[in-house]
C-alpha cells in the first residue's frame, strides 16, 4: 500500500510540473513567445523567460592556469522555426563554438520572422539548481520537482520529486528561503552527508552572502582534532538557483539542524530560540510570572513532543535566571558542556554578532548530558546589520548580551579560560590573515562565477558593488580583531 502511495504521489508531482510547464495560460511562455531550449553538449541549460538569460556551470574554472578553450556542440529549439545569431553569426544546430576561459557570457539572437527575443548565456563556476513546482503557497508544503547542474556535467540531470516549504517568519522579502525534502530518497549533495532535508538560505540581509557561511565554517573548525570539543554546525555550498523559469539568484544549499547534524541519540532534544525578547534568560517564571520558563523556545525535535521534553530547558532557564555569580560558577558546567558555551560565545564576539545574542541559536542535550549550543542564521554579523547599515568595528555586544552571556564573561572561574581560549584562537584560527584567506576564498567564488552580479541585478541594484563590499568587510576583520585583542571584554558587566 506504501508503495502504490508513493507511486502516486511521484507522478502528482510530475503532473503538476508539466501542467504548471505547458498548460498555465498568464505564466512565464508570455515573456517569450519563441520559448527557446538550449543544450551544450548533451547539457540542457536553466532558463529564465522573464529576463531572458540562461546560466550553465562550465567545466573549466577561469582562475586556473592552462585551460585550453572549451568547445562544447550548441543545439537549440523554439516553439516556432527560428535562427540563432551569436554575435552577429548564424549558427546552426550542432554547431560547435569556442569559449576562451575569461569569457563569462555570450549574446543571443534568435529570430523567427518579425519576432526577435534577445538572450544571454551566462558561464558560472558554481553548482545550479532548478525547481519546478505548480503551487507556490507561503508556509505551505507544495510538491515539485529538482534537478543540479554541477560544473563538468556532461548530461542533463534528471529530475527528482521533492516535497517544499517556504521558511522565514516574514513573507516580505521576495527573495525566500526554503526548506526541501527528498521525496522517499536520501542523497549526499554536493559532496555534503547523505541526507533528504535540506535547506536553500536567500541570504537575503546579507550584501557579501558569505556571513552565515563564514560563522558556520568558524565554529566547526574550532574543534579542530579536540575531539572533546563538539561544536556543531551546517556545512553548504553556494549554489544559484532557478525557481519555475525564474532566475532566483545566490543561495545556500545547506544541512538542516536536526538529530543527525548534533550527534543526538535517538531520545535527545532539540530547542530552538524564536523570540528575541524571551530567550535572553532572563524571562522565567521568577522574572516574569505570567511567562513559562521555556517560552520563546520551540521543540524541533522530536516533532511528537509532551510537556515532559520542556523540563531540562525550564530547569536550565531558572537556574540562569536565579543564580548569583558564585552560584553560576559553581554549577553552570553541570547543564553546559563548557568547551561549546565558549567558543560559541567567542564567535559571537569575534563576529560582532548582535543578532544572535537572545536568539537565533539551538539547543541541543542528550538524555545524559549537558547541553550544547549551535549557532543560527548568522548575516548579521561583520558589520552587517538589520537595517542594511554598518555597524562599526568597536561595536560592543553588552549591551544586548544575554544573561548566560553576561554570567560567563564576568565569571572568576571562566574568565581566564576564556581570554587563554581566545589568545588561542588567534594564533591559528581567528588570525587575521586566516579568516581573510577563507573570506578571499569565498569571494573568488562570487567574482569569477559572476553570479554576485546577477544576484544583484535580479534583487538590489542598488547595493554597492560586491568588490567594495568585501573590502569593507576586510577592514571590519582586521578592526575588529584588533579591537578584541587591545580591550577584550574589559568592560563587560551585569547591568
Amino acid at each position: 500500500m506504501k508503495g502504490i502511495l508513493a507511486v502516486i504521489l511521484i507522478c502528482a508531482a510530475v503532473i503538476a510540473v508539466l501542467i504548471g510547464t505547458l498548460l498555465l495560460p498568464n505564466g512565464w511562455r508570455q515573456d517569450s513567445p519563441l520559448y527557446p531550449i538550449i543544450k551544450l553538449g548533451s547539457v540542457e541549460c536553466p532558463m529564465d523567460y522573464t529576463d531572458r538569460i540562461a546560466v550553465f556551470p562550465r567545466p573549466d574554472l577561469p582562475f586556473q592556469k592552462n585551460i585550453t578553450y572549451w568547445k562544447p556542440e550548441i543545439h537549440y529549439q523554439t516553439e516556432r522555426d527560428s535562427k540563432l545569431f551569436i554575435n552577429g553569426r548564424y549558427i546552426t544546430n550542432g554547431t560547435r563554438i569556442s569559449i576562451s576561459p575569461d569569457i563569462k557570457s555570450i549574446s543571443m539572437k534568435f529570430q523567427s520572422g518579425k519576432v526577435t527575443e534577445n538572450w544571454t548565456l551566462f558561464f558560472t563556476t558554481l553548482p545550479v539548481i532548478e525547481i519546478r513546482a505548480d503551487v507556490i503557497e507561503w508556509h505551505k508544503n507544495f510538491m515539485g520537482m529538482m534537478r543540479i547542474f554541477t560544473p563538468g556535467i556532461q548530461k542533463t540531470p534528471e529530475f527528482i520529486a521533492v516535497k517544499q516549504k517556504m521558511r522565514g517568519t516574514s513573507d516580505r522579502d521576495p527573495k525566500r528561503p526554503m526548506t526541501i525534502s527528498l521525496f522517499r530518497r536520501s542523497d549526499a549533495l554536493l559532496g555534503m552527508r547523505d541526507d533528504d532535508k535540506w535547506v536553500l538560505d536567500a541570504l537575503w540581509a546579507d550584501p557579501s552572502y558569505i556571513r552565515n557561511r563564514l560563522m558556520f565554517d568558524l565554529f566547526r573548525s574550532m574543534q579542530g582534532n579536540n575531539k572533546s570539543i563538539e561544536n556543531y554546525a551546517p556545512d553548504g555550498r553556494m549554489v544559484e538557483f532557478f525557481l519555475n523559469h525564474r532566475y532566483v539568484g545566490i543561495f545556500f544549499l545547506m544541512e538542516k539542524i536536526d538529530r543527525k547534524l548534533a550527534g543526538l541519540e535517538q531520545n535527545g532534544l532539540i530547542y530552538k530560540s524564536t523570540d528575541r525578547y524571551m530567550c535572553d534568560f532572563r524571562s522565567s517564571g521568577i522574572v516574569r510570572p505570567d511567562m513559562p520558563p521555556e517560552a520563546g523556545f520551540v521543540i524541533k525535535y522530536p516533532k511528537l513532543h509532551t510537556e515532559v521534553d520542556f523540563e531540562p530547558l525550564q530547569d536550565l532557564v531558572r537556574f540562569v535566571a536565579r543564580a548569583d555569580q558564585k552560584e553560576f560558577d559553581n554549577k553552570i558546567s553541570v547543564y553546559f558542556d563548557m568547551d561549546n558555551l565558549i567558543d560559541h560565545t567567542l564567535l559571537l564576539w569575534a563576529g560582532a554578532a548582535r543578532d544572535n545574542l537572545t536568539h537565533n541559536y539551538s539547543l541541543v542535550k542528550n538524555p545524559n548530558g549537558p547541553f550544547h549550543i549551535l549557532p543560527w542564521d548568522n548575516e548579521v554579523s561583520f558589520g552587517c546589520n538589520n537595517n542594511k547599515k554598518r555597524l562599526p568595528p568597536k561595536h560592543h555586544l553588552e549591551k544586548k548580551a544575554n544573561r548566560l552571556q553576561l554570567l560567563l564573561l564576568n565569571s572568576p572561574r571562566y574568565r581566564p579560560l576564556i581570554v587563554k581560549r581566545w589568545k588561542e584562537l588567534r594564533k591559528g584560527l581567528f588570525s587575521t590573515d586566516s579568516i581573510l584567506k577563507r573570506i578571499d576564498k569565498y569571494y573568488q567564488q562570487l567574482i569569477v562565477s559572476g553570479a554576485a552580479k546577477r544576484d544583484r541585478k535580479r534583487w538590489k541594484p542598488e547595493y554597492v558593488p560586491i568588490e567594495d563590499e568585501f573590502k569593507f568587510l576586510r577592514s571590519f576583520i582586521i578592526k575588529r580583531m584588533e579591537f578584541l585583542d587591545n580591550q577584550f571584554l574589559s568592560t563587560i558587566s551585569d547591568s
